[in-house]
């Protein structure tokens, strides 16, 4: 049948929710499992009639590196830079660029509204999306948000409000099945005026976020807040329980991203095989600027590749107006920033997936090669340790004993491997 099971079967489902929000039928519903700590798509094939919409929707289907670059795909300029907002560049992940966009399209009639992840103040360790008006409700929403999202259903509130054109921030599969959703479906054709992608590696379950939690001494019922960057970069993992009590955990600690956040074993299943770190069909790709050159800046900086005319355009009014302050780059610099990313998506991932593949899932993505003997031994090593303990334990018996091991193998995986664009 022409619709998602495969994906399903296979655990490459991302949770975007796009699939259910495109179903004539409605017998396809992606929910949040309280039990693995991520979103998870079911569908009734007793209802399904064969349409094919929920394929031309997913993500794994329609993901294609076959133009520009393989690892980030078409792009016209690579800058480095940061808002000239002082207090919002200290205040943001890493450079607050993003956020510094978001609020010269509004203030500029660029757009009508702008969706963003925010934190759940009903549940702080989940997130939710909001469809922001103001500048003081993207405000609101600003820093990094590490957790799952899925945003099938704020399409379906984005028809019922008033906007005739809005920007939307997401992580790559959220931007690529929003692109097709927008091909697909007539009514939101030209809706998204501009599509912005945060480079990602992985989103972390809820079960990592238990984990910490537990090894702290805080009870997640306990949790009022929680914030993932901020305070200069990289920042901190912002844990508040009361109104006068707030932990800090520094970014690279172990209870932080450094072991159990950054961790195989605590990432969703769809995230363990996807491919596109970047965003490829997104007009703007943002992310940090992990280069040795930057190295000395405490306050962040962000990379930031632009794909398309209009968002050059844009971005060069903000320039000129100062409320930025940009530097070109080359390409190599922004796959030296994110190598480790590029490496596990197009590599690591590549030989993942020749577990699982199916007929049409991943179809137009190019994947890399090993060039590295030792590093294909140690690929193959994690591969299968990661699969066999999330398929025999889930996340049962995991210690610290074990997410470091599994983080070392990891390391191994990727340490003698070479990417180039």
């Amino acid at each position: 049948m022409r619709n998602i099971r495969s994906v399903i079967e296979n655990r490459l489902c991302t949770g975007c929710g796009g699939c259910g929000e495109i179903c004539p039928q409605k017998c396809i519903r992606t929910l949040f499992d309280k039990e693995k700590g991520f979103y998870v798509t079911q569908i009734d094939e007793s209802k399904c009639v064969d349409c094919g919409l929920c394929q031309k929707i997913c993500p794994v289907y329609t993901w294609c590196n076959n133009s520009g670059c393989l690892l980030v795909g078409e792009y016209r300029t690579i800058y480095s830079g940061y808002s000239n907002d002082k207090d919002l560049r200290y205040d943001c992940a890493s450079g607050g660029f993003t956020t510094s966009f978001l609020i010269f399209l509004l203030d500029n009639k660029y757009v009508d509204a702008v969706i963003a992840a925010t934190r759940d103040e009903k549940f702080p360790l989940r997130s939710k999306l909001r469809i922001c008006f103001t500048k003081e409700e993207v405000l609101a929403s600003k820093g990094s948000v590490y957790a799952p999202t899925s945003y099938g259903s704020i399409v379906s509130e984005l028809l019922e409000v008033s906007c005739e054109r809005v920007a939307v921030v997401g992580l790559p599969c959220h931007i690529q099945m929003l692109s097709n959703l927008e091909k697909v479906w007539k009514k939101l054709n030209g809706k998204f005026f501009l599509k912005i992608s945060l480079v990602c590696g992985h989103t972390p379950s809820l079960k990592g976020y238990e984990y910490s939690l537990r090894h702290l001494g805080i009870r997640k019922e306990d949790v009022k807040l929680i914030r993932n960057r901020g305070e200069g970069w990289p920042g901190f993992l912002k844990i508040k329980v009361c109104d006068d009590c707030e932990r800090k955990i520094v970014h690279g600690n172990k209870y932080s991203w450094g072991m159990v956040l950054s961790s195989s074993l605590f990432t969703p299943d769809g995230c363990s095989h996807c491919v596109d770190a970047t965003g490829y069909e997104a007009d703007i790709s943002v992310c940090d600027a992990w280069l040795p050159k930057f190295g000395q800046d405490k306050i962040g900086r962000n990379l930031v590749l632009v794909r398309t005319e209009r968002a050059e355009a844009i971005v060069g009014e903000m320039s000129a107006k100062e409320i930025v302050s940009l530097q070109k780059e080359e390409l190599a610099d922004f796959v030296q920033a994110n190598h480790a990313v590029f490496k596990e998506k197009l590599i690591v991932n590549g030989y993942k997936n020749k577990i699982v593949l199916r007929k049409g899932v991943y179809a137009n993505i190019h994947f890399l090669k090993s060039n590295s003997f030792v590093g294909l031994f140690f690929i193959y090593l994690f591969v299968y340790f990661e699969r066999t303990y999330k398929l025999l334990l889930g996340t049962k018996g995991i210690n610290n004993g074990v997410l470091f091991m599994c983080k070392v193998i990891k390391y191994l995986s990727i340490k003698w491997l070479r990417i180039s664009c």
